[in-house]
């Protein structure tokens, strides 16, 4: 995708600006189209991030003279509140880094600019755009109807396998490429550490994964209920509960991670997020050679999670909105995007940026980000109605309280999806 330029509409801009004066119907003064338009982003970058981030908008401004890009880092702590606020006030970004679950508050506020006109313009527009941006990744981000498009998607991280190749290779063993060849490797791997062999960082996206694949999603089409207490979800909860308590596989409990666990050899494999590679390596410290896998599918659906960025453009005039949405297509332009994840460890969700020289260079140095892109054809569009991100959670709970043997796993899904629907509906 080439960067374009919004400039060539300007003059239209003007003149609309001069009629507005000359009509006395604009209440503040014209904005002087001879300085840059200044555009504000917020993002919670830090540390190395931070500076990968300043670094594109330093790119940015010093590529053109029309457009002022200032970047904010701000803390994640209570980040969406703190737009919202600053947004409704009239002195918010115009530019943040969310996700389909966010970006509903603002969409039914009214604060958000549509870029599917933007992204179709014939000449400031994204050329090949649906042909280069991954299927399942468009899908969240049009969910909303209407021909409507109110974020542009930038990446994608999520789960995947990571195992000890050094014992797989003893054990003559195969990373798995079904749940049922799991349990097979998991069963072998216990037998010969006498430890439990497998895990997962976050034990609903393991389940929730299991049921999708069956064609069963937790939330109805437009989200209003819960579909979790079903069938699919019961066999999954059960089949993990039983293999956690036979010993086979464990609960990360008060490890939060088992990026640790796995270093030290207290489990042989487990289910992580790919961004975590970099913090297993420390971990194992180079006492075995990790492994990293896709997710494992089986079952009518090929499904995994992810756990994307998308910008967000706020709703203001058409000359600031153009001028941001400049910077929005000189940040997803190939080579910046496939540099900005490979700073993050993430996979673009443009197939140019994927296919840069730099970003195929960095996926055979990152064995998380090359399975991560294995399975970016089979990501889920993330619901964004109101109240999933909650049921999502109420499903957590009762995952948990059917393993551990707080409740019946029947009892445990029948209220968590009341308790889920109550707020759904």
């Amino acid at each position: 995708m080439s960067r374009p330029s919004f400039f060539r509409r300007s003059a239209l801009v003007a003149v609309a600006a001069t009629s507005c004066l000359a009509l006395a119907a604009c209440s503040a003064p014209a904005e002087d189209n001879d300085s840059p338009v200044a555009v504000t982003v917020w993002h919670t970058y830090s540390d190395a991030h931070a500076t990968a981030y300043e670094e594109i908008v330093t790119a940015f401004n010093e590529s053109q003279d029309k457009v002022k890009v200032t970047a904010h880092p701000q803390p994640f702590s209570d980040f969406d509140s703190k737009v919202m606020q600053a947004v409704r006030n009239g002195n918010g970004p115009d530019i943040i880094v969310s996700s389909p679950s966010i970006a509903t508050q603002y969409i039914d506020a009214g604060l958000v600019a549509d870029l599917a006109p933007l992204i179709a313009d014939p000449e400031n527009g994204v050329p090949n755009y649906s042909e280069d941006i991954v299927a399942g990744r468009q899908a969240g981000v049009t969910q909303w109807g209407d021909g409507a498009q109110y974020l542009y998607p930038l990446h994608s991280t999520g789960p995947v396998y990571y195992y000890n190749k050094t014992m797989f290779d003893e054990l003559g063993l195969e990373a798995p490429t079904t749940w049922s060849e799991l349990e097979t490797v998991s069963r072998t791997l216990t037998e010969h550490t006498g430890a439990p062999a497998f895990g997962f960082d976050d034990l609903s996206y393991g389940i929730l994964t299991i049921a999708n694949q069956q064609g069963q999603d937790f939330v109805n089409e437009d989200g209003s209920e819960a579909t979790f207490d079903s069938p699919e979800y019961a066999r999954a909860i059960d089949w993990v509960g039983g293999l956690v308590n036979e010993g086979v596989f464990r609960l990360v409990g008060g490890d939060q991670y088992f990026s640790n666990p796995f270093g030290a050899g207290a489990v042989s494999s487990y289910i992580g997020a790919s961004a975590g590679y970099p913090f297993v390596e420390m971990a194992v410290d180079g006492k075995f050679e990790v492994g990293v896998a896709p997710l494992p599918q089986e079952g009518p659906v090929k499904w995994a999670p992810e756990w994307g960025g998308d910008y967000l453009l706020f709703a203001s005039d058409d000359r600031r909105e153009a001028a941001a949405f400049e910077f929005i297509t000189f940040f997803t332009s190939p080579s910046q995007l496939s540099s900005w994840d490979i700073a993050l460890g993430a996979v673009p969700a443009s197939a140019a940026a994927q296919a840069e020289p730099a970003f195929q260079s960095f996926v055979t140095e990152n064995a998380a980000i090359a399975a991560l892109s294995a399975q970016l054809p089979y990501v889920a569009v993330s619901n964004a109605a109101p109240g999933v991100s909650a049921a999502q959670a109420e499903l957590a709970t009762a995952i948990e309280q059917a393993i551990t043997g707080q409740a019946s796993t029947k009892d445990a899904l029948a209220e968590a999806a009341r308790a889920s629907n109550a707020f759904l509906k």
